[in-house]
C-alpha cells in the first residue's frame, strides 16, 4: 500500500488489483487510472483529468473510502468524468470533497454515502443511484446534484 506520497503524472496506468492508500498516505493522479480497485484510508487526489472505473482485465473496480479517508477532487475549468457503470460502487465512509475548480464533476457510479460530502466550488453531479445511509453534507459554495439533502 501507499504509505507516503505517490503520484502518477501521465499515460494510462491500466490494470487490475487494488491500489491501497494507507492512513497518512497520499496518491495523486493526473493520469486516467483505469481498472483498479481503490481502497482509500489516506488521501486520493483526483486531479484535472478523467478517471475510469470501467471493466478492465476482467475486474469490475470498486472504490472504498474508509473512515478518515479522503477523495479530494481538484478539477480546473473543464468538466471531468469518473467513467463507470451502474455496477461500480463508491462506498463513502470517509469524505468526498470537491475542493477546487469551477467545472462540473460527473460521477458515473453508484454511491453509498455514510461519511461526509462537500462541494467547496463547482458542481459535483452523481449520474447513478446515490444511497444515503447516514453521514453529513457540508455547506460549500459549490453544488451537489442527485445526492444529498
Amino acid at each position: 500500500g501507499i504509505r507516503g506520497a505517490f503520484s502518477i503524472g501521465g499515460g494510462n496506468p491500466n490494470g487490475t488489483g487494488t491500489i491501497a492508500v494507507l492512513p497518512g498516505g497520499t496518491f495523486s493522479s493526473t493520469a486516467a487510472v483505469r481498472g483498479w480497485n481503490l481502497d482509500v484510508g489516506g488521501t486520493l487526489v483526483w486531479g484535472d483529468h478523467d478517471m475510469g472505473l470501467e471493466l478492465f482485465g476482467g475486474q469490475n473496480p470498486q472504490v472504498l473510502i474508509r473512515p478518515g479517508g479522503l477523495l479530494d477532487i481538484q478539477h480546473g475549468s473543464l468538466a471531468r468524468n469518473m467513467f463507470a457503470n451502474s455496477s461500480n460502487v463508491i462506498n463513502n465512509l470517509g469524505s468526498i470533497v470537491k475542493s477546487s475548480g469551477t467545472a462540473n464533476t460527473l460521477v458515473r457510479a453508484q454511491v453509498v454515502h455514510s461519511g461526509f460530502m462537500n462541494a467547496i466550488s463547482g458542481e459535483l453531479s452523481f449520474q447513478f443511484a446515490c444511497q444515503i445511509t447516514g453521514g453529513t453534507f457540508g455547506a460549500g459554495a459549490g453544488t451537489i446534484t442527485n445526492c444529498g439533502p
